[in-house]
């Protein structure tokens, strides 16, 4: 994985990794465990931001589009609903 962008949340002990291949993976880094990932873009992941104490993320890409999305609502990253 090449990594494009990285934030953190403090608050919520998020990190968001915007990825090359316009994923973007969410990640707690207490637990050091995956919560999971997007995958909407055609192009690299240039921006992100976490909004309103980390419970929207705002995201930025190569492919001219910009996308906010509630961190609670992110698949989970095996692909199976909880």
């Amino acid at each position: 994985m090449w990594v494009a962008m990285l934030w953190q949340c403090a608050r919520r002990c998020l990190i968001a990794v915007g990825e090359k291949d316009g994923g973007i993976a969410l990640w707690n880094y207490v637990t050091r465990k995956k919560i999971g990932r997007w995958v909407s873009h055609r192009g690299r992941i240039e921006a992100l931001c976490f909004l309103r104490e980390g419970n929207l993320l705002a995201v930025g890409s190569l492919d001219t589009t910009i996308t906010l999305w509630r961190t609670r609502d992110v698949p989970p990253p095996d692909g199976r609903p909880r």
